[in-house]
């Protein structure tokens, strides 16, 4: 297949959430992997044949997965090391494509990229339930603040009016919280 450009990269005919695949293999069974792939996973695929090539890849386009060739990469540590330091977010697949078939290869990319995805969720519901644990504990702060000086009777007429407003804010936003930890118990 060759290396593509940019703009071929954003060819239209694909989503923005369409996986971006670039291998790299002196293989001559990586263009027919290239298109398989392509054809297989519904995905855009990159092909180099060196580890330079890739690297400078990897360097001016975002990647799903990339595929090394464990041959090149045995030959070429140190070159493989650095292309490694570009990848991104993209994950790394080695494939021995001399003994690699088409279709196997095809079934190891998607799991990788599966697994990639099921680690992308599980970090976004980690980080909604850090977020969701922080608000709450700030508002129940809030709550309690606001309430202290309208139980005390303390504060103007005015100032109390306005603590009461902050309240029942904070009141609401914690009561979006409670729905949102529901909604998310119930989907789960």
């Amino acid at each position: 297949m060759g290396s593509e450009s940019s703009a071929q990269l954003r060819d239209a005919t694909y989503s923005d959430h369409t996986p971006v695949i670039l291998l790299i293999s002196h293989s001559n069974t990586v263009v027919a992997c290239a298109s398989f792939l392509q054809e297989r996973l519904h995905s855009r695929v990159v092909s180099t044949k060196t580890l330079e090539e890739g690297r400078e890849q990897l360097k001016s386009d975002d990647f799903s997965a990339v595929v090394l060739d464990e041959w090149d990469c045995d030959l070429a540590p140190g070159q493989t090391e650095h292309l490694l330091q570009f990848l991104k977010d993209a994950i790394p697949v080695f494939v021995d494509f001399s003994i690699t078939s088409a279709e196997r290869l095809s079934r190891t990319v998607k799991a990788a990229l599966s697994r990639r995805e099921r680690e992308i969720q599980l970090a976004r519901e980690y980080e909604t339930a850090r977020l969701v644990q922080e608000l709450g504990d700030d508002l129940t702060a809030l709550l309690l603040l606001c309430s202290i000086p309208l139980e005390l009777g303390s504060a103007g007429r005015t100032a109390n009016d306005v603590l009461d407003d902050v309240e029942k804010a904070a009141a609401r936003i914690a009561g979006k919280i409670d729905f949102n930890r529901a909604a998310k118990a119930a989907h789960v």
